[in-house]
C-alpha cells in the first residue's frame, strides 16, 4: 500500500502524528462528561402541582383531569399516567421518541398557563425525566454551638451551592424554623372589640415599603420611598390599632411577641444526631464529578469560615464514577497486558510482541478523539467498548505481522518485507474489518431507549476498529521496520502447537468420513442450545451493587410526624448498632420515614437487606419496604409477584383490590402484600350555609377565610433582624381551637353581631382516598406479594392463577399496567441482532462470491451460541438487554475465524484433493485462530468475572462473547470441514476455481 512506503520513508512524520494523537487524546480526556451511564433523555414530562388542604379525590377533579387533558392535545402524546395524592397532582406525560421535546415543552407551559385552575394551588412545575438518579452530594449540616443550622443553610450554603453550573435543585430537610409569633389574647380582643384579622391589618399597615417617585433637587433625579419597617420586637410590640370605639391601642395590649419554633415539616437525622440535610439534584447535562467538586470546595471554604457548622459530605456520586472508572481502567491495562502475553508465548519474542502492543495504546488515543468529536461521555458503557476493543485491535496487527514475517527473506530487506506483507494481506484485513464494523451499524441505528444506551458503545467500538486498521498498515511495519526482528522458530507454544496439529489431523480425518454424523451432533448442540435459552431468567437489565440499603416505611394518612419519628426509634437504634452499616441518614415527611444506608465494605448487600427484610416485616401499624440501590438509582425491591388492578370505575377497582389482595395473602411463602391504594383517611368537611351566612351579612368565602387563619395563622410579612429575614405569623395560643368542638364553638362577629361557627356550618366526616392512580384514564391499584427467593416461582405460579380465575366484567387484571420502558426494548435489541447478522452474511457473500460459502462461515454463529448460553446458564446471570448486544458483538468476532479457515481451503483446493485440503488448511490455520482467540477473551475475561466496581452491568456481555468465541473456535476447526465437504460434493474443481481469494483476517 502507499500509505505503508510513505510511513516507512517518512518515520520522523509518523512519529510527530504519533505524538500528535496522544498530545490532542490526552488534552481531550479531561473534556469528557463522565457518569455511570449515559445521559438519558426520556420524551416525558412530569407535571406537579401543589394545592395545599386538598383531599385526593378534589386534586384528581379540580386539577390532574384538567392537566392529563392538555397534555393529550399535545402533538406527540402517547400515554398518560396520574398520581392524585392529598395537596399533590403528579401528571405523567409520555410522548414518541421522535417529538421535538423543546416545541413540546413551550406547548404544554402555554396550555397549562391558560388552566383555571383553584385560588389556592400553586402554578405547576414541568420537569423532563432523565430516567436516572441526578443526586449529585447529599450534605449533612450540624451546629456545634446551638447556632441555627437552618438559618445557615438557607442563607449561606444553599445559594453558594445553587450557584455552581449544573445544579438543578436543592432539597433541604430537617431542621427547625424560627418565626415572629403574634401570640393573640382572645379575651382582650374581645374587650377592644377586634379580631385577629385587626390586628393582622394593623402590622401590615406598618409594615411596608412603598415608592413614592422621583424628586429633582440640584438637577438631579433623587428616588423617593415611603416606608415604616419594624426593626425589632419591640417595634411589633408598640405597633398601633384603632379600636371599633375609636380609641387607640398597642399590639402589646391583645398580643405578645416572641420567637417561636415552626411545626416540623420534615426532621432528619444523620448517625442517630439532629440535623439538617441537603440533596443536591444535577441537571440532565450536568458533569457530575465536576460540579461534585465545585460543591465539595464550597464545603471546604464554608468549615473553615463557620467552624462551628459541621459541614460532612454523606454520599458523593463521584467517588462512585471515579471508582468505576478507575476499575475499568485497571481492567484496560490488565487486557493489554494479558494480550502481549498471549503474543509473546506464540511468538517467542519480545519484539514482536512490542510491535503488536504498540498499535494498543495508538489506537485507543485516535478512538478518544473520535468519540470526544462525537460528544459521547465517559461512562460504563463506552470504557466497557474501549476494554471489547483491545483483542479486536490486535487483530489487524497480527495478521499484519505474519504476512511481514513470512515475507521476509535473504534477498528482501525489512523495507521491503514491510511493504510486500502489507501489500499481500491489506486487502483481506480491510475486508475483514468492514465486516467486523457492519455488524455495528444496527447499534448506531437504534433510536428510542436502546438508541440512548448503547449507540455510544456502537461508535466506540466502529472508531477502535478504523483506529486499528490504520494503524496496522503504517505504524506495525515501521517499528517492525525500525526494530528488525527476526522470527523464532522456537516459542513456548511452538511445542504445544505440534502437539495439538498432530492430534487435530488425526481427529479431522476420522470425522470427515463421518460428515452426517458431525452434521447430526451439530443439530444436536443446536436443540440443546434452544432448550439452555428457555431455562434463562430474563431481566431487562443487570442489578449493580450500590452498598446502599433502603428503608421505607409508610404510615396511616394524616399520621402526626412526631408518632411516626417515635415509632421509628427502635430501628433507628438497630441501625445505629449494627457495624454492617458505615453510616446512615432518616428522613421524615408527613407520614413517611425513609431510612438510607450505606453499607460497609465486604459486606453482602442483598443478604443484609434479607435479614431487615425479615425482621421488620411482622411489625405493624406501618407498611414497609425494603429495596436496594442500582446503577442508575432505581430501587431492587425483595422478591415479589405482582398483579395490577385497572378499571374505568374506581370503586369497582378498589373493591376488587382488596379481595385479590386477600387471596394473594393467604398463598403459602408470602410474608407481606403491599397495595398502591394505601389505607383510607379521614376528613372532615364544614358545610357553611350561604341562606344562614347572608343572614347574617357575611360570605361563605370570608368565613372561609376565618377557618383558615384561625388554623393556620395569619401571615404578616417578615421581620428583618442581623441580615436575617423571619417571617411574621399572627396566631391563637395552642389549646384554643384545637379540636372539632372548640372550632364549631369558634365566635365570629359579623354585622348582626356575634355568633358561633356552628350557628352557620356543619361538621360532616368522611373516609377519602389518600392517592388516586391512573394510566390512560382507567384507575389501577398494584398488588404485590412478597415472599423469599426459594418459594418465588410458587408464588407466581399461585399469583398468575389468581389472575386467570378473574371473572370477565369492568375489572381487569394483569401482571403490571405499567411496564418496564425496558421491556419495549428487548424486540428492538433482538431485530438489531437479526439485522447485524444478515448485514455479516451480505457483506460475506460479496466478498466470496457465494451465497453457499457465506451460508457455511454463519454457522460458526451458531456455534458460537452454545458456549454463549451454554456459559451464561452456568454463571448463573440473567439474559438482558446487554448480554443480547453481546451476541450482537460476538457475530463481528467469530465470523472471521471462519473466513480465514474458508479462505484457506479455497486456496489450498487447487493444488491437492479436497478432504487434504480441509485438513492441511486446519492446521495452517489453527496457531493464527488461537492466537486472536486468546487475546480477545484474555482481554475480556476481567469483564466476564466481573471484576472491578460496576463491572456487573456488563459482565453478561461478557460471558457471551468469552463462552461463544470458546465453542465457536473449537467448532469451526472441527465441524467446519465437514459442512465444506458436504457443500463441496457435487461442485467440480473448475468451477471450485473459480471462487475468489477471501479475506485472511482472524
Amino acid at each position: 500500500m502507499e500509505i505503508t512506503k510513505l510511513s516507512l520513508k517518512r518515520p520522523v512524520s509518523v512519529l510527530l502524528m504519533v505524538v500528535l494523537i496522544a498530545v490532542f487524546g490526552f488534552s481531550a480526556l479531561p473534556n469528557f462528561r463522565m457518569a455511570y451511564m449515559p445521559s438519558l433523555s426520556l420524551p416525558m414530562y412530569i407535571v406537579t402541582t401543589i394545592y395545599p388542604g386538598a383531599s385526593a379525590e378534589l386534586i384528581d377533579k379540580e386539577i390532574t383531569n384538567d392537566v392529563t387533558e392538555v397534555g393529550k392535545n399535545i402533538t406527540g402524546f402517547t400515554e398518560s399516567q396520574i398520581i392524585s395524592r392529598d395537596n399533590v397532582s403528579i401528571v405523567m406525560l409520555k410522548f414518541s421518541y421522535e417529538t421535538d421535546m423543546n416545541q413540546c415543552y413551550i406547548d404544554l407551559k402555554a396550555g397549562l398557563d391558560r388552566l383555571q385552575l383553584p385560588d389556592d394551588a400553586e402554578t405547576p412545575i414541568i420537569i423532563q425525566m432523565t430516567g436516572l438518579d441526578a443526586t449529585v452530594v447529599d450534605i449533612s449540616v450540624r451546629s456545634l454551638s446551638g447556632a441555627d443550622e437552618l438559618v445557615f443553610v438557607n442563607d449561606i450554603l444553599e445559594p453558594r451551592i445553587s450557584s455552581v453550573l449544573g445544579v438543578g435543585e436543592v432539597n433541604i430537610y430537617g431542621g427547625e424554623e424560627q418565626f415572629v409569633e403574634i401570640l393573640l389574647n382572645e379575651p382582650a380582643l374581645n374587650q377592644h372589640g377586634l379580631s385577629s384579622f385587626s390586628v393582622a391589618s394593623a402590622i401590615q399597615s406598618a409594615n411596608y415599603t412603598l415608592p413614592l417617585g422621583d424628586v429633582f433637587q440640584a438637577n438631579q433625579a433623587i428616588s423617593v420611598v415611603a416606608t415604616s419597617e419594624p426593626q425589632t420586637l419591640y417595634d411589633l410590640m408598640q405597633i398601633p390599632i384603632t379600636t371599633p370605639y375609636g380609641n387607640t391601642i398597642l399590639v402589646q395590649d391583645v398580643a405578645t411577641v416572641n420567637f417561636s419554633l415552626a411545626e416540623f415539616e420534615t426532621i432528619s437525622r444523620y448517625n442517630g444526631e439532629k440535623n439538617v440535610i441537603l440533596n443536591i439534584q444535577g441537571t440532565q447535562d450536568a458533569d457530575v464529578p465536576s460540579v461534585a467538586n465545585q460543591i465539595v470546595a464550597i464545603i471546604k471554604e464554608l468549615s473553615i469560615l463557620y467552624p462551628d457548622m459541621e459541614i460532612e459530605v454523606v454520599s458523593n456520586t463521584a467517588d462512585g464514577i471515579y471508582e468505576s472508572l478507575s476499575s475499568v481502567a485497571s481492567t484496560l491495562v490488565l487486557g493489554v497486558l494479558l494480550c502481549m502475553f498471549v503474543l509473546l508465548i506464540f511468538l517467542g519474542d519480545y519484539k514482536a510482541s512490542l510491535i503488536v502492543a504498540s498499535s494498543i495504546p495508538t489506537s485507543l488515543l485516535i478512538t478518544i478523539l473520535g468519540m470526544n468529536a462525537l460528544n459521547l461521555d465517559l461512562d460504563l458503557i463506552t470504557t466497557s467498548a474501549l476494554v471489547i476493543s483491545i483483542g479486536l485491535m490486535v487483530d489487524n496487527s497480527i495478521v499484519i505481522l505474519e504476512s511481514i514475517f513470512k515475507c521476509k527473506t535473504d534477498e528482501n530487506s525489512f523495507f521491503d518485507a514491510a511493504v510486500e506483507g502489507v501489500k499481500t494481506v491489506s486487502a483481506s484485513v480491510m475486508a475483514s474489518t468492514v465486516t467486523t464494523i457492519v455488524v455495528y451499524v444496527p447499534l448506531v441505528g437504534l433510536s428510542g431507549l436502546s438508541g440512548e444506551l448503547f449507540t455510544s458503545l456502537g461508535y466506540t467500538i466502529i472508531f477502535a476498529l478504523m483506529a486499528s486498521f490504520v494503524v496496522a498498515v503504517t505504524v506495525v511495519p515501521l517499528v517492525y521496520y525500525k526494530l528488525e526482528p527476526i522470527e523464532k522458530t522456537k516459542s513456548p507454544m511452538n511445542p504445544i502447537m505440534k502437539v495439538l496439529e498432530a492430534g487435530y489431523d488425526k481427529l479431522i480425518r476420522k470425522i470427515l468420513k463421518l460428515k452426517f454424523l458431525a452434521l447430526l451432533i451439530a443439530v444436536g448442540l443446536l436443540v440443546a442450545t434452544g432448550y439452555i435459552i428457555t431455562t434463562i431468567p430474563i431481566e431487562m437489565m443487570p442489578s449493580v451493587d450500590q452498598g446502599i440499603v433502603d428503608i421505607n416505611i409508610e404510615f396511616r394518612q394524616g399520621t402526626d410526624i412526631e408518632f411516626v419519628n417515635d415509632a421509628i426509634l427502635d430501628i433507628e437504634q438497630k441501625i445505629l448498632n449494627d457495624e454492617q452499616f458505615e453510616s446512615f441518614t432518616i428522613i421524615l415527611e408527613d407520614n413517611t420515614a425513609a431510612f438510607k444506608c450505606f453499607v460497609a465494605d465486604e459486606v453482602n448487600t442483598e443478604l443484609l437487606a434479607i435479614e431487615y427484610d425479615k425482621y421488620l416485616r411482622n411489625l405493624t401499624n406501618m407498611d414497609i419496604n425494603v429495596s436496594t440501590r442500582n446503577i442508575d438509582g432505581s430501587s431492587v425491591e425483595m422478591p415479589n409477584a405482582s398483579i395490577s388492578v385497572y378499571g374505568v370505575d374506581f370503586d369497582s377497582v378498589k373493591e376488587e383490590a382488596i379481595r385479590i389482595q386477600e387471596e394473594m395473602y393467604n398463598i403459602l411463602g408470602v410474608t407481606r402484600v403491599t397495595s398502591t391504594m394505601g389505607a383510607g383517611g379521614s376528613q372532615a368537611k364544614i358545610e357553611i350555609d350561604p341562606l344562614k351566612t347572608a343572614h347574617y351579612g357575611m360570605q361563605v368565602g370570608s368565613v372561609a377565610q376565618i377557618i383558615y387563619s384561625v388554623n393556620n395563622g395569619i401571615d404578616v410579612g417578615t421581620l428583618g433582624i442581623r441580615g436575617n429575614e423571619y417571617d411574621i405569623i399572627v396566631n391563637y395560643p395552642d389549646g384554643y381551637y384545637d379540636d372539632f368542638n372548640k372550632l364549631m364553638a369558634m365566635p365570629i362577629d359579623t354585622p348582626q353581631g356575634k355568633i358561633v361557627l356552628s350557628d352557620i356550618a356543619e361538621l360532616v366526616f368522611d373516609e377519602v382516598e389518600q392517592s388516586l392512580s391512573a394510566v390512560d384514564g382507567s384507575y389501577y391499584i398494584d398488588l404485590k406479594a412478597y415472599t423469599e427467593e426459594q418459594y418465588l416461582p410458587y408464588v407466581k405460579s399461585e399469583v398468575q392463577t389468581i389472575m386467570d380465575e378473574m371473572p370477565d366484567g369492568i375489572v381487569y387484571v394483569t401482571s403490571a399496567l405499567i411496564a418496564d420502558p425496558l421491556e419495549a426494548e428487548m424486540p428492538v435489541i433482538i431485530s438489531a441482532v437479526m439485522t447485524g447478522i444478515f448485514m455479516v452474511f451480505m457483506v460475506m457473500a460479496m466478498q466470496f462470491e457465494s451465497i453457499r460459502y457465506s451460508l457455511m462461515v454463519m454457522t460458526s454463529v451458531i456455534f458460537s451460541f452454545i458456549g454463549s448460553f451454554g456459559l451464561l446458564a452456568i454463571s448463573g446471570q440473567d439474559l438482558t438487554l446487554v448480554s443480547l448486544v453481546g451476541l450482537l458483538m460476538l457475530t463481528g468476532i467469530v465470523v472471521n475465524n471462519g473466513i480465514l479457515f474458508v479462505d484457506t481451503a479455497n486456496m489450498l483446493k487447487q493444488e491437492m484433493p479436497l478432504e487434504e485440503a480441509l485438513v492441511i488448511s486446519g492446521r495452517m490455520r489453527m496457531r493464527p485462530i488461537l492466537m486472536t482467540t486468546a487475546t480477545t477473551i484474555l482481554s475480556m475475561l476481567p469483564l466476564a468475572l466481573g471484576i472491578g466496581e460496576g463491572s456487573q452491568l456488563l459482565q453478561g456481555m461478557g460471558i457471551i462473547i468469552v463462552g461463544g468465541l470458546l465453542t465457536s473456535t473449537l467448532l469451526v476447526l472441527i465441524l467446519l470441514p465437514t459442512f465444506y465437504l458436504i457443500i463441496s460434493k457435487d461442485v467440480s474443481p473448475k468451477k471450485e476455481a473459480t471462487i475468489i481469494q477471501t479475506p485472511q483476517a482472524s
